[in-house]
């Protein structure tokens, strides 16, 4: 997504600026600070501010918001996206009507991706299976490699981040 929104921007007179992650929930408000004050056309975030304060600062600036690959409780301005839960659940019942016993969940350390285990194990284990087995991923690992050496007998597994593409 970021990479059309940039190709997109490119070919008018816009500019974008593009951060993939911040690694501290202050150093995210420290970015939508410095980035308002450049006074953008539109901000397009991956989920929602981490901190209150910064959503906060979003519902004060004097640009359009769009957060994605979520449903907030409390947008604060346009959403597109999904319940993570209910995508988990989703991947679990699926796996239960295809007779699968021996689950196993592969993901980081991304809030969005903890609410996707957290559905699929309560459907796990709702379905009378055990609670899934979960590989978490650093950045950059073989995943393939990775689940054959760590996760024998198992028969079906929902990698639930970048992991899954390669």
């Amino acid at each position: 997504m970021r990479r059309r929104l940039c190709q997109c921007s490119n070919r008018s007179d816009s500019q974008s600026f593009s951060r993939s992650r911040a690694t501290t929930l202050p150093s995210q408000d420290r970015l939508l600070t410095a980035l308002l004050s450049r006074r953008p056309e539109a901000i397009i975030m991956v989920g929602s501010p981490a901190t209150e304060e910064g959503a906060r600062l979003l519902r004060h600036a004097r640009s359009p918001v769009g957060e994605t690959r979520e449903l907030p409780s409390s947008p604060i301005d346009a959403v597109v996206g999904f319940d993570n839960y209910q995508a988990g659940d989703t991947v679990a019942r699926h796996f239960v009507a295809q007779g699968r016993k021996n689950l196993a969940f592969i993901d980081g350390t991304d809030p969005r991706t903890t609410r996707r285990r957290l559905g699929f194990r309560d459907n796990a284990v709702a379905s009378g299976l055990t609670d899934p087995r979960r590989l978490i991923l650093d950045r950059n690992t073989a995943c393939t490699t990775l689940a054959h050496a760590q996760l024998p007998g198992v028969d079906a597994v929902f990698t639930a981040n970048d992991a899954a593409i390669g």
